[in-house]
């Protein structure tokens, strides 16, 4: 059977419930957005029970979950294909957004993510994806890829194949067979990004893994990342030294980052490492952005800290802050500080120690104001002070995590 959309559909629902159930056949099933079990604020499923088939998405689907939503794509048995192209990707990190084969999605600081799941029971399948995908959950999502059985290959770019970011948990669980992992860029196969968990687990079979940056059990921004391989003899390929179990700590916390191989041969290169090291491109910053719109503030804030890093754009930061201390574009300046011109650089610290984001504040903490900071009821300000070496007497009140280590 051939199923077809021009837009969403194939098992989606939107407030509702949706199923499509193939028994039988080699099928074909293709759409364009928002499709083959995908779902928010209801169920959508979409299950093949044998067969081997093709599924082509443009984006937003294979087992996707949005708000308050579960999606599932359940295949039983056959050789497959699942294939998820892409939309352009606003923030311009060299690919672009898939959100598929077991995806789940939160509007980030606004909605929650819902359950995206892709189901594989048996067969030799083939999955190939861009961004956010194979097991990837972005801001409170849930997102599982689960394979059962075959000799299977697996490709993205990046934030794929058991990747969490913001929150969020992705999970990609391979049962068995001889497989293949590729992530040309990196961040993922078990990655965990900003509280966030990522898990790839791989029971049995001869398998490799190229993961490129940020990848093969690590983690960033307090996220837990786990990278198991219970059986065979296995090849972990990575590029540049943020792989295998390397995990970099923030906040004053630590992050964890989890590697597990029973038997494997590590192969480490540097040459895509030496490229990602030149100057990246920067952007323009919109320093007029609307600041209600959450994408494009962060589009600006983001090319706006480039800029400083590189010693630009002091003076259009300076007269922004003088304008409005508060201003949420604060939060990628104060990151930048060290950067800034010596003669400048206290005078922002000033300013932005009296922005109301405490994590802002953090950030512009000098030394004039550890007092202050740690009796502050903000972990994140009682933890910078700490790191500056501020010695809390026994009337200063700490979290527990902050009383119970004292080396940052």
């Amino acid at each position: 059977d051939h199923y077809e959309m021009s837009g969403p559909g194939l098992g989606a629902a939107l407030g509702g419930g949706s199923l499509l159930v193939d028994f039988s056949g080699n099928d074909r099933y293709a759409a364009l957005q928002f499709a083959q079990g995908a779902a928010a604020f209801g169920m959508g499923m979409l299950i093949d029970v044998e067969g081997d088939d093709e599924y082509v998405l443009g984006a937003w689907g294979q087992g996707l979950g949005l708000a308050e939503g579960v999606g599932l794509l359940w295949d039983r048995a056959g050789n497959d294909r699942y294939a998820a192209s892409g939309v352009p990707d606003p923030h311009g990190r060299g690919s672009i957004l898939s959100g598929a084969q077991g995806a789940a999605f939160g509007f980030r600081t606004a909605l929650g993510g819902g359950v995206g799941i892709l189901r594989e029971e048996r067969g030799d399948d083939r999955y190939e994806a861009h961004m956010f995908a194979q097991g990837s959950g972005y801001y409170y999502g849930a997102g599982l890829l689960w394979d059962e059985e075959g000799n299977d290959r697996y490709s993205a770019v990046r934030y794929a194949q058991g990747n969490g970011a913001h929150q969020a948990l992705g999970v990609l669980r391979e049962e068995s067979g001889a497989d293949s992992y590729t992530l040309s860029y990196g961040v993922g196969q078990g990655m965990g990004l900003d509280l966030a968990v990522g898990v790839l687990v791989d029971a049995a079979g001869d398998d490799r893994y190229d993961g490129g940056v940020l990848a093969q059990g690590t983690a960033t921004a307090n996220g837990l990342g786990l990278l198991h391989d219970a059986g065979g003899t296995d090849a972990l390929r990575a590029t540049g030294r943020f792989a295998w179990g390397e995990a970099q700590p923030l906040r004053g916390l630590p992050s964890v980052g989890l590697l597990l191989v029973a038997n494997a041969v590590f192969e480490r290169t540097e040459s895509t490492a030496a490229e990602s090291a030149k100057p990246r491109a920067c952007g323009e910053p919109d320093t007029a952005v609307n600041r209600e719109d959450f994408d494009a503030l962060l589009a600006a804030g983001n090319a706006l800290r480039c800029r400083l890093e590189r010693g630009e754009r002091w003076s259009e930061a300076e007269a922004l802050l003088a304008r409005d201390p508060a201003d949420p574009l604060a939060a990628w300046i104060a990151p930048a500080l060290p950067a800034a011109p010596a003669e400048l650089r206290e005078k922002l610290r000033e300013i932005l120690w009296h922005h109301p984001r405490c994590s802002v504040k953090a950030l512009s903490l000098s030394g004039s104001n550890l007092e202050e900071a740690l009796r502050s009821d903000c972990w994140m300000l009682q933890a910078a002070a700490l790191r500056a070496g501020a010695q809390p007497g026994p009337e200063v009140r700490l979290p527990g995590f902050l009383r119970s280590r004292r080396a940052y």
